[in-house]
């Protein structure tokens, strides 16, 4: 995108006023850093020496631990991650979408003829999205004309900082992330979910009519033979076994988003279910956490299940009690499963893992 004229003395985004103190604009990395915004690890780490030399680095500096978190480890990693992420994106070489950020000049701006002008000497720095930010200013390390790319972005500005630091507060706060759990089915690029869709279609199903994508259980009334949640839990069992079932909720996330460990380990069992599922309607009852053990059996005894044993493990794990409360609490419904299969937990027996 062509960056955008300016008057003389002032800087000018292409965008728009929606509420006071508040602007839409359409940008570019070299745009925000020619107006003001500091990479978000340069900022944070410079050195007094630094500061005392540059205004601009101590102003925004100044400006950002008025505002910002700290910028961790975790989210560097997750930063180089993004880059990749918004590579594979902007290039059409995966699906997916980046979201606009959010900025804040303290400075106020006028908003005219669809350009946004800020003062000559502002400061920018990120509200929401320094993590992206911060992957932009890699990505540019690595392919430098993306500095051109267009980035999306809400301004607030002429508020104080006080105002800046709540409405970051109130973007974490309320804006929670969404459980990948709650999202695998949608997730065309997961690993898993591909996995899964790749094992139906190998088959002759199809898996956007013959699963349901947003509820626990398959609906009888619109032809589901299962639903992506009892498969992605089949899936985590396949390819962990039963050490596996202990964090099946982390494990969906990881198996989702980058691993590849499914491909290899889960896809097999994940054909032979559909397949079971397709040819025994009854089969379909059975509880996603007994499929994910019996996938997990699969995984660490080499034993296939037939389908009068899927429905009476469903039933004994169903009818089994347990007193222990956490991340243990299903064992003794599994050992109880295991026992009517002649089974015995492979790690310490009898003891909880």
């Amino acid at each position: 995108m062509a960056l955008v004229k300016t008057r003389p003395g002032t800087k000018a985004f292409e965008g728009i006023e929606i509420a006071d103190n508040q602007a839409s604009i359409v940008t570019t990395l070299n745009e925000l850093e020619q107006y003001g915004l500091i990479r978000p690890t340069l900022n944070e780490g410079a050195k007094k020496k630094d500061l005392a030399s540059n205004d601009a680095l101590f102003a925004g500096h100044a400006l950002r631990e008025t505002v910002q978190r700290r910028f961790d480890a975790q989210r560097k990693k997750r930063a180089l991650i993004y880059s990749w992420y918004i590579e594979a994106v902007s290039t059409d070489t995966r699906l997916g979408g980046i979201p606009p950020i959010t900025l804040f000049c303290p400075n106020e701006c006028t908003a005219q003829d669809g350009k946004l002008y800020l003062p000559s000497r502002s400061t920018i720095v990120n509200i929401d999205g320094e993590t992206q930010t911060e992957a932009r200013f890699i990505l540019r390390d690595r392919v430098e004309e993306s500095g051109d790319w267009t980035i999306p972005a809400i301004l607030y500005h002429g508020i104080t900082e006080e105002h800046a630091s709540q409405i970051l507060h109130d973007i974490n706060r309320y804006a929670m992330p969404i459980k990948e759990g709650a999202v695998a089915s949608l997730n065309s690029e997961g690993s898993m979910t591909r996995m899964i869709k790749e094992s139906c279609r190998a088959i002759g199903i199809d898996p956007n009519s013959a699963l349901n994508r947003h509820g626990a259980r398959p609906l009888k009334v619109l032809g589901h033979i299962t639903s992506y949640k009892i498969a992605i839990h089949a899936a985590v069992g396949a390819v962990y076994g039963l050490k596996g079932l202990r964090k099946i909720a982390f494990n969906v996330t990881k198996l989702n988003n980058g691993s590849e460990e499914v491909i290899n380990g889960g896809s097999e069992f994940i054909r032979e279910f559909i397949k079971l599922v397709n040819e025994n309607p009854p089969v379909r009852k059975v509880d996603a956490k007994v499929c994910a053990l019996i996938a997990a059996i699969h995984h660490d005894f080499n034993r296939t299940l037939s389908a009068e044993q899927w429905l009476q493990a469903d039933t004994i794990y169903r009818s089994t009690p347990s007193e222990i409360r956490g991340l243990h609490a299903a064992q003794p419904k599994e050992d109880a499963v295991l026992a009517m299969l002649g089974l015995k937990r492979p790690e310490q027996e009898g003891k909880l893992i």
